[in-house]
């Protein structure tokens, strides 16, 4: 790791690129279960950058999320539910005085596209926490319309951000190997397409198999990505449709 950090200083240092060793963190990322069975909390990392040691810490914040090195989004979650009421309490002294659509665009940019943003990467989430987003949502909704109404429920935008994903692990040329999805090789004449579910829970390749497995085998073998985003959304629209009496009467969806 140091001599990847030693080459990634030159590099920085021919190009012109400023690589602060003060501002620059170590994190050891790794389950709750292993820090405390391994105790890789006093586990020295000893990293450096241009003869300086990096300072380890426990969280810090990269692109607008908070990481933790156990991997929890608690956090995360804690800072985008304020920045979203934050936001929501400002629009609502407005309310009154903007007609439906501005209201309705309001709410999707400032507010939908937060809990939308880098949602596959916090996935998948503790049950408590997505409804905390899904509260959020409803709370956008009100703000819209005056009653408790939806978009297409939090849960399901997390899965078909998930799928648009994944169709680009299996068909983009620029997609990282290392993220690649693994398709099942049938030995009989079968055409559906159906990818592999490593025995690793918990990942992209995991997530991102089981839910493209469950998709129409049209879906799954569409591969223009934007017929393949439509036709996705609809299925998820659909099977949703099936509870929506139960979980979100009067659903209003949405139309991408």
């Amino acid at each position: 790791m140091n001599n990847a950090l030693s080459e990634l200083h030159s590099w920085s240092k021919e190009s012109n690129l400023a690589l602060n060793p003060d501002k620059t963190k170590s994190m050891l990322f790794s389950t709750r279960q292993m820090f405390t069975r391994r105790n890789l909390s006093s586990f020295p990392l000893l990293l450096s950058v241009g003869g300086k040691d990096l300072e380890r810490v426990k969280n810090t914040k990269l692109l607008g999320v908070h990481l933790n090195e156990n991997i929890l989004w608690d956090e995360n979650v804690k800072n985008l539910a304020s920045s979203c009421y934050t936001t929501l309490a400002s629009l609502r002294k407005i309310k009154h005085f903007t007609p439906y659509k501005l209201r309705k665009h309001l709410a999707e940019s400032l507010i939908l596209s937060r809990l939308d943003y880098c949602d596959i990467v916090m996935f998948p989430l503790p049950q408590h926490l997505l409804k905390r987003l899904q509260r959020i949502q409803f709370a956008a909704a009100s703000f819209v319309t005056g009653r408790y109404l939806a978009w297409l429920p939090v849960r399901e935008r997390r899965h078909w951000h998930l799928l648009k994903t994944a169709h680009k692990a299996l068909y983009s040329h620029n997609w990282p190997q290392t993220l690649r999805l693994e398709k099942v090789k049938h030995t009989h004449c079968n055409s559906t397409v159906n990818l592999v579910v490593p025995r690793v829970s918990n990942t992209f390749q995991d997530t991102a198999a089981r839910i493209f497995n469950t998709l129409p085998s049209g879906t799954k073998s569409c591969v223009d990505s934007k017929s393949f985003s439509k036709q996705a959304f609809t299925f998820l629209k659909s099977r949703l449709s099936k509870f929506a009496s139960v979980l979100i009467p009067n659903a209003l969806y949405y139309n991408y």
